[in-house]
């Protein structure tokens, strides 16, 4: 299946815009949510969205003690949702996608995900 996402990359907000939390509401889960705040953390250190490698990450988690397991959880891949009575597993949204030279980029869905949950630093409007 082949879907057409949009990359964060000339977003309009910058990660300087969004207040960053321990987790982010509105992505559905604490797990992601927690998730979703690590990786505002990262964006936010590194002043834009621009893509990166797993090795970025992980040095990021390493320097600012982020669980590395939990960065990406539920943002890139399909998770097991132990929360449902008999469990399943749950489709990703496309917050994240990797292209085949392994960079990882986020999306405009990831971004206004963020924007509409949560507090601004500033007026976002440039």
């Amino acid at each position: 299946m082949s879907v057409n996402v949009d990359t964060a990359a000339n977003h309009p907000l910058q990660p300087s815009d969004i207040e960053a939390r321990h987790q982010i509401p509105g992505f559905g889960k604490a797990e992601i949510e927690t998730a979703a705040g690590i990786m505002l953390r990262f964006f936010q250190s590194r002043g834009n969205w621009d893509s990166f490698r797993l090795g970025e990450l992980l040095e990021f988690c390493q320097q600012y003690r982020e669980d590395p397991g939990q960065a990406l959880f539920g943002l890139f891949s399909y998770w097991y949702d132990d929360s449902l009575c008999a469990g399943g597993v749950t489709e990703p949204k496309p917050f994240f996608v990797m292209f085949s030279n392994g960079t990882i980029t986020p999306t405009t869905l990831f971004v206004n995900t963020l924007a509409g949950r949560t507090t601004f630093r500033r007026n976002p409007a440039r």
